[in-house]
């Protein structure tokens, strides 16, 4: 049976505390334990339902004057009672550190991994962890005596930049499912999330000292980007994944693979160049994909944004260093 207006006050109550002490807090660095002030109690569902029983089994044996009513109530109310503290105590002296946010593009999710460790020498079960702002993403564990585990949340992100992670909320409804307990965690920890790439790609500019040249061809050379069709291109070369996507109603309905063959010098992706002619989002959507795809074929490339250069290299890490100039383009420092 539901009971709309005893759900909402009870998502009111519990959600009393972060208005009151969290909205405005700052996130936290390092490690937090779990001290009484931060965990918080109140009924649940079954527990206010199991209140107003005791109710009225005090009322009809004080009526009737029922010895055994008497007795049943008040067991009842003891093991309630009793249930309040363990739940209490699931919680209590937990230590939560952040571990690490993955950097991802935007759009995508950032796998988040966090510490909870539980210092005890007994066990801790049923511990709902997950995002307040998402709680139908919890998951529930058990953490053994004097050991530790780590949490993996998915996190999903919208816009290129710094990413903080948000406040998590750690539940219990152990032992007896009467009493929620729970407490509210800011990691101080964030995540880079870099421009996410575009679809569709123009072939990749080549730049040099200006006796470097680049030629389309058909085949045989390194991959640049998609276009749209062209009569004439062969069927081999159509980029059958990208079409899938595509809305069939489209006038761009067909999309070509396009290949370049370099005869010298390096690539140098100029983000300043591409500002002249597209918003600053999509010039850096474009050369987040150009960077994935000079990445994919291993070759050497460099960047310049205006104010930074970046010497043409290749591998991880370089592409790494270059997606996050890219993400915090426009930051102030």
């Amino acid at each position: 049976m539901e009971f709309p207006l005893l759900s909402k006050l009870q998502h009111w109550i519990s959600d009393l505390p972060a208005k009151l002490f969290w909205i405005k807090r700052a996130p936290e660095p390092g490690t937090v334990i779990l001290n009484q002030k931060r965990i918080y109690t109140v009924p649940s569902k079954s527990g206010w339902m199991l209140v107003l029983v005791l109710l009225i089994l005090f009322v009809t044996s004080t009526n009737y004057n029922l010895n055994l009513g008497f007795i049943l109530t008040f067991t009842i109310a003891g093991i309630a009672f009793v249930s309040v503290f363990q739940g209490f105590a699931n919680l209590a002296s937990l230590e939560l550190e952040p571990v690490s946010a993955e950097n991802t593009f935007a759009g995508d999710s950032s796998t988040v991994r966090l510490r909870i460790r539980n210092p005890g020498k007994r066990a801790r079960y049923a511990i709902w962890i997950g995002w307040r702002h998402a709680p139908e993403q919890k998951q529930a564990y058990d953490i053994p005596p004097e050991s530790d585990i780590i949490v993996e949340l998915e996190l999903l992100t919208t816009a290129r930049g710094r990413c903080q992670i948000p406040i998590v909320t750690l539940n219990t409804w152990f032992p007896l499912g009467l009493l929620r307990a729970w407490s509210y965690w800011y990691p101080g920890m964030q995540a880079i999330v870099y421009p996410a790439p575009e679809a569709v790609t123009p072939q990749i500019p080549l730049s040099g000292d200006g006796e470097n040249e680049s030629t389309t061809v058909a085949s045989g050379g390194d991959f640049s980007g998609i276009r749209p069709y062209r009569p004439g291109d062969s069927l081999k070369q159509l980029a059958w994944k990208q079409i899938a996507r595509l809305n069939p109603d489209s006038s761009n309905a067909l999309l070509t693979k396009e290949y370049v063959q370099h005869t010298g010098g390096e690539t140098v992706l100029d983000l300043q160049s591409l500002l002249h002619a597209l918003a600053t989002e999509q010039a850096l959507s474009r050369v987040a994909a150009w960077i994935l795809q000079l990445e994919k074929h291993n070759m050497a490339y460099g960047l310049h944004t205006g104010d930074l250069h970046i010497p043409a290299s290749a591998g991880e890490e370089h592409a790494r260093r270059c997606l996050e100039i890219l993400a915090l383009y426009g930051e102030r420092s």
